[in-house]
């Protein structure tokens, strides 16, 4: 972990210790991970990475993209990078010698896309990014590489202005910030997005914590409480800060202060349930999987382009929100590891595809993804009302 710190300050993107929903037989060489037949037509090999078993936003993103192969009768391999940087490209350098037709491929850090990007193109690999993006000069470069089929992601200075928004509603004025190591693609946005909103709205940062690695958050966050333990709220950027600060809280007494989180899970819908927490995103996990479908269509010489003609850059992923309306029925559906892994069905997966439905072009994607929040909440409450 502190390896992974030195070289590309990136550690506690999405950590979390509760259990995840993970493929099986995920291995640090490239094994390939139980799937559907994929022996059929178009049945492809899709290689990717888990950066660290064991997290469970990580591991939800694989599991995610295990359904999407499922449903579409593809092969995944899936490496575990560890949590270690140096292992995310050595073992996709070990993937690309046994050539598989394409790479979905999750940089926790923008310097790891212009090497991964070069790899693939050396291989003459077609892959795809998710998650998290290159800067916007790598971007620039990558766009002109014909191997490079497209991005996913989702929007991590939004997600942290919505949660600003709903702390301002609350009628909180001061915050504390609770994150992981400056330099981590989703922390530092999300800073960015609530600080932003939350001062535009007539609120004040008192102090913006950063933990080496999620071990350090119950010391961080007493040490921050010590010294602001009358912030109207905090807000935690990941998983793995949340259960500290309800933790802490809870132990110090302290009833007038609100927490609110990212990247949810079934113990964060707990901490709602139990008026712990006032409120949590989620769904970023599916950006692998909606990736994957546009690497499927370009292998099946369907490739998916913008209006001008370029590899689609999709950024508007739109992210569901837990509260204590729905934390209860969100705790059912995502405690349940089939329907966890498929707030995007099996017949939605396949009709992303232009073989199974000629109307699938780049608005149709666009407007996939930005129905996905309102087609989640359709699912969980179609799964409570059971």
């Amino acid at each position: 972990m502190k390896r992974l710190l030195a070289l590309v300050l990136s550690a506690a993107m999405f950590f979390s210790l509760a259990a995840g929903c993970t493929p099986a037989d995920q291995t640090d060489d490239g094994q390939t991970s139980p799937t559907a037949d994929a022996g059929g037509e178009g049945g492809y090999t899709i290689a990717t990475n888990n950066f660290g078993v064991g997290a469970y936003p990580l591991d939800m993103m694989v599991a995610n993209e295990q359904s999407a192969a499922d449903a579409t009768g593809m092969t995944l391999t899936v490496t575990n990078n560890e949590f270690t940087a140096d292992k995310v490209i050595t073992q996709l350098q070990n993937q690309l010698a046994a050539s598989p037709d394409g790479v979905a491929f999750l940089g926790i850090s923008e310097t790891l896309f212009p090497v991964a990007a070069q790899y693939c193109k050396n291989a003459k690999t077609p892959y795809v990014f998710y998650a998290c993006s290159p800067t916007d000069e790598d971007m620039e470069k990558i766009e002109q590489d014909e191997y490079y089929v497209g991005m996913v992601i989702y929007s991590p200075k939004n997600e942290g202005s919505r949660l600003a928004e709903l702390a301002l509603a609350d009628g909180c004025k001061t915050a504390v910030i609770s994150a992981g190591a400056s330099g981590d693609y989703a922390h530092d946005r999300r800073i960015i997005g609530f600080t932003e909103t939350f001062e535009a709205g007539g609120g004040e940062i008192l102090f913006v914590s950063h933990s080496a690695d999620p071990s350090e958050a119950v010391q961080k966050t007493n040490d921050y409480m010590t010294a602001y333990g009358d912030t109207d709220c905090i807000y935690a950027t990941g998983e793995d800060y949340i259960t500290p600060a309800a933790d802490v809280i809870k132990s110090r007494g302290i009833t007038d202060c609100k927490i609110y989180g990212s990247n949810i899970s079934p113990s964060v819908c707990q901490l709602i349930m139990d008026g712990q927490v006032e409120a949590c995103t989620g769904g970023e996990f599916v950006c692998g999987s909606l990736a994957v479908t546009l690497l499927i269509n370009y292998l099946d010489g369907n490739p998916i382009k913008d209006a001008d003609g370029t590899a689609p850059y999709f950024d508007n992923l739109t992210q569901f929100m837990v509260t204590a309306e729905n934390a209860e029925d969100f705790y059912e559906f995502l405690s349940d590891e089939n329907l966890a892994t498929h707030t995007i069905s099996d017949e939605e997966y396949q009709n992303l595809l232009v073989r199974n439905n000629p109307d699938v072009d780049y608005d149709y994607f666009y407007d996939f993804l930005t129905n996905y929040e309102e087609n989640v909440y359709a699912k969980v409450e179609a799964n409570a009302a059971q």
